[in-house]
Parts: structure tokens; C-alpha cells; sequence
């Protein structure tokens, strides 16, 4: 027997007017938004996270950037992280993130931890922390999922951290050393928006100038 609760939702669902089809048109205005959204946050990001960068792993960054874009279905012009190195997608994913004001901790990347993420292939991050300012260390980590096992992960190798003090300030680094210390997270960055909004006003204008162009 059916339900009073299924025969309800049955009827608001035969009620309920059906969602209009977005068209190709806006279903790419969208793309574009996202995607122009996403190189403002990256961009004003990077701004501020080179200088805390060496040089070599800056330009590193930026020229492994230049030639992984390509067109995706949508026909947007966008970065293809597929295969990239992970010092390129962790920067990326810091500059981003802080941006949108949700990195927290120290916003830094020094070499000594730029290094391993681009030399390890499966290096990993959040897990190693330092107990006085919460800065995320990166870490080895040794487990894989096995093929064709339906998503099982086996370790196949110990991990292990870098760091056993912060390339930051100094404390002591640990696993998850800073929740355990303070029972909560490390602080938010705070990252001024503002330039976030002019970023994506001169992004928008090129995307309209492009598509008067093509007009």
C-alpha cells in the first residue's frame, strides 16, 4: 500500500510545472561565467602567493598553466589539469581557494614545500599540520587503489611527512597537530575581494570583446 507521504509527493510532482530546457546558449553563458569566475579567483590569488614563492617555481607554474588549455565541450577556453603536475594544481587550488576566502592558515608556499609537490607524484596535503599556526604540510602518501578492485585502497608503501618542524614559524608538525591542539581549524586568510571583482570585470570585457569579434 502506498503511502500517504509517496501519494503526496506523486501529486505535487504531477502539479508542479515542468523545469524549462536551458538552451545551448545560455547553457554556455553559464560555462563562461564559471569558468571567468574561476581565472579571477585564480589569478588575484596567484598575485599574492608568488612573492611567497620562489621564482624558478612560480615561472614552473605559470608555463605548465600556458600549455595545458584547451576548448571543452561547452566551447569555453579553460585550463586542462589532466596528467599536470601536482606543484601546478596545488597552487592553483591555494590561490583559489583563497580567493574565495576559504584557505585557511598561512598562505605561503616556500620552496622547501613547492619542492615536494613537484617531485613527488603522490604527495598529499591537510593531514600534516603544524600545532602553533596550522599551516598544512604535505606528506608521502603510500596507499593506492588496486585496479579493477572496485575502489579498494591497499597500502603499498609506508607514508610519511617532510616536515617535523613548520617551514612557516617554526612549531612543531604533526598529524592533525593543530585540531587536536586548538579542537578546531586553523583561521581563515583573510583575502581582500576587491581585487577579485576588478580581475573579472577586465576578464568579462575581453569575453566581450571576443565575442564581438566573432560576430
Amino acid at each position: 500500500m502506498v503511502g500517504l507521504g509517496q501519494r503526496l509527493t506523486k501529486i505535487e510532482e504531477a502539479i508542479t510545472p515542468p523545469t524549462p530546457a536551458v538552451s545551448p546558449e545560455e547553457w554556455q553563458r553559464r560555462a563562461l561565467v564559471k569558468e571567468i569566475e574561476r581565472r579571477a579567483c585564480f589569478i588575484a590569488g596567484f598575485e599574492a602567493l608568488a612573492p611567497t614563492m620562489d621564482p624558478e617555481h612560480v615561472t614552473f607554474v605559470m608555463d605548465e598553466l600556458a600549455r595545458r588549455q584547451k576548448w571543452n565541450y561547452d566551447g569555453i577556453w579553460v585550463f586542462d589539469f589532466h596528467e599536470a603536475n601536482k606543484l601546478t594544481r596545488h597552487a592553483f587550488s591555494m590561490s583559489v581557494a583563497a580567493a574565495k576566502g576559504t584557505w585557511r592558515g598561512p598562505f605561503v608556499l616556500p620552496a622547501a614545500v613547492a619542492v615536494v609537490w613537484r617531485d613527488d607524484p603522490h604527495v598529499m596535503a591537510n593531514a600534516e599540520q603544524c600545532r602553533d599556526c596550522g599551516y598544512s604540510h604535505p606528506y608521502h602518501n603510500g596507499s593506492r587503489v588496486v585496479p579493477n578492485s572496485g575502489g579498494n585502497v591497499t597500502s603499498v608503501e609506508p607514508s610519511y611527512g617532510y616536515f617535523d618542524n613548520c617551514v612557516v614559524c617554526g612549531g612543531p608538525v604533526g598529524c592533525l597537530f593543530y585540531m587536536h591542539e586548538h579542537n578546531g581549524y586553523p583561521p581563515l586568510f583573510p583575502f581582500d575581494r576587491i581585487r577579485v571583482d576588478e580581475v573579472r570585470a577586465l576578464l568579462e570585457a575581453s569575453a566581450e570583446i571576443v565575442e564581438s569579434d566573432e560576430d
